[in-house]
């Protein structure tokens, strides 16, 4: 599942690309933009500030992701990059950063 960018609705929708990324077999790439505004942030996050709650934040819906990172604004301009491959023995998030 690899392609150009895809433009989808919400980030609800961007997010089910990338699961169904994640679910398939054999390394991909899926790069997505919102059209409406939102929030992603991980379910982590969610749950140490108490925002599994909450369905929305100043009018903008919030979507959680079972990966990390921080809560991400969405919508027009807002590229999201998902990449699933299989890592060599001993990688680290932190290796992936290094160039």
């Amino acid at each position: 599942m690899t392609g150009s960018l895809r433009l989808v609705q919400n980030a609800q929708d961007g997010l089910a690309l990338e699961a169904a990324l994640f679910a398939a077999t054999g390394p991909g790439v899926v790069i997505w933009s919102a059209q409406s505004p939102g929030i992603v942030c991980p379910e982590s996050l969610s749950r140490r500030f108490g925002l599994t709650d909450l369905m929305e934040f100043g009018g903008r819906p919030i979507n959680t992701r079972p990966t990390g990172g921080g809560a991400v604004p969405q919508g027009p301009g807002s590229l999201n990059i998902a990449i699933c491959y299989d890592a060599p023995a001993g990688a680290s998030i932190e290796g992936g950063y290094v160039c």
